[in-house]
């Protein structure tokens, strides 16, 4: 069988894909014409306005401007998840205002300002559309998307060029333009952003316990030294081109503003063509972005030739050639310090951007600003000619440091992750070994490292990994084919599910070819669904695509998910899970609660993969069992926000054991974002303690702090506990003042529960204290807080520096080393706690509802009732007898044989006689008619 080749064959997006790829792509074209309308409208206004003066000076005040929006874009990366799009719409609001002022300010002095700011409008606008872009994922195999972004700017490039010729009479008015077209692109941003494409909360590795250095540390230092002096000398050569074109170009044009936008229209449309022919080059060739570096001394030199002969169309193709130059420096130099670490990378980035840069555009700039003065025009060729040479030379030298630390990183399996430059023999020799090597780790290894280059080699080696001897090797390229949607393979993998010997392999190739080929491979995978050996890839197929042959696939899933085999049930889950079709959830349904473990677990990981919320209720209901548990959770935290509406029915309910409801708050707080701790505070008033201490103590470590009206609300929660403690404090008194001896060792027991009480009380009180005053002092000591050995010390000192007014005098008197008595006097005027006898702080403790106390302390409320033998506990203790937690049931069974006769106690615990708990049945029938075992 043939196929015929399509125009767009091994393109694929999907309906949900195509949206966002779409914004990305309106991204790239429109910030393209904003940063090169700002330029090319600077430039023009000031080489008009100055004829090629004081441009020293503009390469000085441009280093003093990198060297703060450096600093202050690497400050707001996670401040925000909308950053990328706040950043470009400050951009345009500058913009706005320096064209608006420029009726109000003679332009002589607007004009070295705009050339100063479209330096700054350049690095804003870039950093803020390719942060939006790393984070969609461009760099991450998606290489044709690349491919198209990289296009868009090219077209971007030619529509300025037109524009340019459309405004020669007021270039200023460019600014203006690409102000408009900058908060077009930032509107789209935001689109994008808050669609959800992109996963805004990937944090840099930037932490020093999170990755370190590797290799041969001589090798790291000799890069690093070559790393900084090259990006400075190159940084230097790139003003000291810049600076010989702009007088070249004012003196070609004498000042005549219609010349100079020709020279810049012209310069635009050659670097939009240079650029599509570099594109071409690099994806069908071998080359690497090392040898774009060496354009720079071609540059150099061209340049130097231009101005020797006189000759300014050389100069202007060398100024063409520059900025694709310019390009493939930036790209080599963010490349190379990956080569120490990941976290050495973003660190030495930033130095490079904020401080190397900088400095070396200014000494430029102090340079030029000396010779200008004394140096002749030749004599100035020459030194550029001279740099050319210097240039060339740090260039090789960079190069044999990065290979050599290369080299030596992927011959011991050091290499940990990010774009590597396969340039040099050598290292495409090693990886070429290792990918013809029978070794699956170390073919996998080459081939998960070409694909994070980003070189358009990596979808040939794809393509021969299906061919290679490991079994192990082609799942992956199958795979990997797969989570790229390379449409183009297909052909390919029909030849392997004909061919190919192992089963495993062929159960892939099928359900590859179901989601990546048409009509025709899914009729043939239709044929597959009666193998028993391709039964379960063909399924898998055919429901994750849900167009030909789905029906077939339904009706068979829906009987297999019945079938009283239990290898049938689990192949059910299996391929509806890993179909990944949400819509086709029901057979789910009936699996997450069939009678066997093993299929349950299944399932749940099949709900996990399916996030479909109808499934919710009933993934929930596996949390009663022990065994699931795991299972389950790993299923939840796949829902994330989703899953809060059915998280917010459990919590509210008592019909949960509280072990699950804490449960559920664990993992709402392992959901780090802003929507889970919103969640979490809405429920920081819940009745039941022991779930709302889980909630504020996740609240208070995640660092979050209350604001505006959720203020008031910690304030209430802060009053609620203090005078929850002040009743248990008076309730402490009253039981010193206890003369019965009989009464007093089960009293002593209830103080000792009590006195607990208060320590968890002031835990959740510091906690609470945290969400007003979240310091690193107090977090870090609540992360050690232990209740059981509390630091009575560092707490009132804690508190002490904390808290003032009025909250001072609520709490502190309960942290503070004072004897009982004092205590209470400090604190009974705020919160009048009632005045009651032994017995009624008994019957009070014994009426507190479930959660508001430890399940210890009721029982030791209820021990103590049985020795008072007072018959007014009798309701209480009644009402605690269907209790949750058996020590409760059990102790109230025995209080209520100790105050009432044995015939009417018998009538009220009937019920616990078949108790699920041995201990509380035993104890139901010693008091009932003698026979168990006494226990207490």
């Amino acid at each position: 069988m043939t196929r015929e080749k399509k125009l767009g064959s091994g393109l694929y997006f999907s309906a949900e894909e195509l949206f966002p790829a779409l914004l990305l792509l309106s991204c790239a074209f429109l910030k393209t014409l904003a940063v090169t309308a700002t330029d090319a409208g600077a430039s023009v206004l000031f080489l008009t306005e100055s004829s090629g003066q004081n441009i020293p000076q503009i390469l000085i005040a441009t280093a003093v401007l990198l060297f703060i929006i450096w600093p202050v874009l690497s400050a707001l990366k996670e401040k925000s998840p909308l950053i990328p799009s706040l950043i470009l719409f400050a951009a345009a609001g500058v913009s706005f205002l320096l064209y608006g002022v420029a009726s109000f300010i003679p332009e002589p002095i607007l004009a070295p300002v705009a050339m100063v700011w479209k330096e700054g409008f350049r690095i804003l606008a870039e950093a803020a559309f390719w942060l939006t872009a790393f984070r969609f994922g461009v760099f991450n195999g998606k290489t044709r998307l690349l491919l198209v972004l990289l296009i868009a700017q090219t077209v971007g490039m030619l529509g300025t060029s037109g524009l340019i010729l459309l405004t020669t009479e007021h270039p200023e008015t460019l600014i203006l333009y690409a102000a408009v077209l900058s908060a077009g692109t930032a509107f789209l941003l935001k689109i994008l952003i808050d669609n959800g494409s992109a996963p805004i909360q990937l944090r840099f590795v930037s932490d020093k316990k999170k990755t370190g250095k590797t290799g041969n540390d001589s090798l790291q230092k000799n890069l690093s030294l070559s790393f900084f002096i090259s990006s400075g000398i190159l940084f230097f050569a790139a003003g000291i081109f810049q600076y010989y074109f702009l007088i070249s170009a004012a003196e070609f044009s004498a000042g005549q503003e219609d010349i100079l936008s020709r020279i810049y229209s012209t310069v635009l449309a050659g670097t939009a063509v240079v650029t599509t022919g570099a594109f071409y080059v690099f994806f069908k060739s071998r080359l690497s972005l090392f040898a774009g570096l060496f354009l720079l001394p071609v540059v150099l030199l061209a340049a130097a030739i231009g101005g020797w002969f006189a000759l300014f169309g050389i100069i202007v193709a060398a100024q063409i050639v520059f900025g694709l130059a310019n390009s493939a420096k930036e790209a080599v130099l963010q490349t190379i310090p990956l080569a120490v670490s990941l976290r050495t990378g973003f660190k030495q980035t930033l130095f490079r951007k904020s401080v190397i840069e900088p400095v070396a555009l200014a000494v430029s700039g102090i340079f030029l600003l000396i010779i200008e003065q004394s140096a002749t025009e030749f004599e100035f060729l020459y030194f550029t000619g001279g740099l050319a040479v210097i240039v060339l030379m740090v260039i090789v030298a960079v190069r044999q440091a990065y290979l050599a630390q290369i080299l030596n990183m992927l011959k011991k399996h050091l290499w940990r992750g990010g774009k590597l430059l396969p340039a040099g023999k050598e290292i495409n020799r090693h990886l070429q070994d290792c990918l013809n090597s029978r070794e699956t780790e170390n073919v996998l290894y080459a081939l998960r490292i070409i694909e994070e280059s980003i070189t358009p080699r990596f979808l040939h080696y794809l393509m021969s990994a299906l061919h290679h001897d490991n079994e192990d090797v082609r799942l992956y390229a199958l795979s990997k084919i797969e989570d790229l949607k390379l449409s183009s393979a297909v052909p390919e993998i029909l030849r392997l599910l004909e061919k190919d010997d192992s089963v495993a392999v062929r159960q892939n190739a099928v359900r590859v070819i179901c989601r990546l080929g048409g009509a025709e491979e899914r009729e043939k995978a239709v044929t597959l669904v009666q193998d028993p050996l391709l039964k379960e890839g063909a399924l898998t197929g055919l429901l994750a695509v849900g167009r030909e042959g789905v029906f077939v696939a339904i009706k068979c899933v829906a009987d297999l998910s019945v079938s009283p085999d239990k290898n049938d049930r689990l192949l059910a889950a299996a391929v509806l899970g890993n179909a990944g079709n949400p819509a086709f959830y029901q057979p789910l349904q009936s699996l997450l609660a069939d009678p066997d473990s093993d299929v349950c677990k299944a399932a749940l990981k099949a709900a996990g993969k399916l996030v479909n919320p109808l499934l919710l209720p009933a993934i929930t209901e596996t949390f009663r069992y022990s065994e699931l548990r795991e299972e389950a959770c790993a299923a939840l935290l796949q829902y994330r926000e989703t899953a809060f509406n059915e998280i917010d029915r459990i919590l509210d309910s008592q019909k949960y054991p509280v072990q699950f409801r804490i449960l559920l708050t664990r993992l709402v707080a392992h959901i780090a974002s802003p929507e889970a701790e919103n969640f979490l505070f809405k429920h920081i008033q819940i009745n039941d303690r022991r779930v709302r201490f889980k909630i504020i103590k996740a609240l208070a470590l995640s660092g979050y702090k209350a604001s505006g009206k959720a203020v008031n609300i910690v304030r209430l929660c802060l009053y609620d506990e203090m005078e929850t403690a002040t009743g248990i404090l008076a309730a402490l008194h009253a039981f010193n003042k206890n003369k019965d001896e009989e009464l007093d060792p089960s009293l002593n027991i209830l103080k000792s529960a009590l006195n607990r009480e208060i320590e968890y009380i002031k835990e959740r009180v510091l906690l609470l204290l945290a969400l007003l005053f979240p310091s690193k002092e107090l977090i870090e000591f609540l992360n050690t807080y232990n209740p059981i050995v509390p630091e009575n010390e560092k707490t009132i000192k804690i508190t002490d520096k904390l808290l003032s007014g009025e909250l001072k005098t609520l709490c502190m008197p309960l942290f503070e080393d004072k004897p009982l008595q004092q205590k209470l006097a400090l604190l009974r005027p705020q919160f009048f706690p009632p005045v009651l006898p032994i017995n009624g702080h008994i019957q009070d403790i014994l009426e507190t509802p479930v959660g508001e106390m430890a399940d210890w302390t009721r029982a030791c409320a209820a021990y103590t009732a049985g020795y008072a033998k007072d018959i007014a506990f009798v309701n209480a203790l009644t009402a605690l007898l269907p209790d949750a937690d058996a020590i409760v049931r059990e102790t109230a069974v025995w209080a209520l044989g100790k105050i009432l006769p044995r015939e009417e106690v018998a009538r009220l615990i009937a019920g616990n006689l078949e108790d699920s708990s041995v201990y509380v049945a035993r104890m139901a029938r010693f008091v009932t008619d003698g026979s168990g075992q006494i226990v207490f």
